[in-house]
């Protein structure tokens, strides 16, 4: 299980995006190795997330996916497009999470 995300992950990042996550993670002191629990952190600081569950991928498979759901988006009291991100589903924990925060640095 993928436990953090790595140096690979980052530079998906555009340099506007990498700027708004590096300022976050060094005033909570955080490493470039981002951690699952330190991604809940951000998402729970940054956005409303509803709920982040595993489900079986499809009725006729028993594979499993993490599934995050969101309904709105806050930040400092701004309200964002409220249908930016309904359902997200991965494979990993980490990657879901991760797609969600990406999706978030580029607003």
């Amino acid at each position: 299980m993928k436990q953090h995300i790595v140096v690979e992950d980052l530079k998906q990042l555009s340099e506007k995006q990498c700027d708004k996550l590096l300022v976050w993670m060094l005033s909570k002191h955080y490493s470039r190795e981002l951690t699952i629990g330190q991604m809940i952190e951000f998402l729970d600081e940054n956005m409303r997330v509803n709920e982040i569950k595993m489900i079986k991928e499809n009725e006729y498979t028993d594979n499993k996916v993490w599934n995050v759901h969101s309904v709105k988006y806050w930040k400092t009291g701004e309200k964002y497009n409220e249908s930016m991100i309904h359902w997200l589903e991965r494979k990993e924990l980490c990657d879901c999470l991760w797609e969600v925060i990406k999706r978030f640095l580029e607003k």
